[in-house]
């Protein structure tokens, strides 16, 4: 109950706050800055295929790696 109150609470404030700080919130904002598929040359559809797979091949090895050099569950 208190997490929730919490996070409702900070919401509130938030959003009642947010006129006041909108000019820090939006003051980085680059409307027309470049993006990894625009600088490759290529669709997103690619590079988040890319990321997939790099993610995929990373849990894969994390895997291996636990198997080869773990010592077992760590006793507390």
């Amino acid at each position: 109950m208190m997490f929730l109150g919490g996070a409702l609470g900070g919401m509130l404030v938030f959003g009642l706050a947010y006129p006041l700080i909108e000019p820090l919130m939006t003051m980085g904002e680059i409307a027309d800055s470049p993006t990894v598929p625009s600088m490759l040359g290529v669709r997103p559809g690619l590079i988040a295929l890319g990321m997939t797979v790099m993610a995929v091949v990373g849990f894969i090895g994390a895997e291996w790696a636990e198997r080869r050099f773990g010592d077992g569950p760590v006793q507390p």
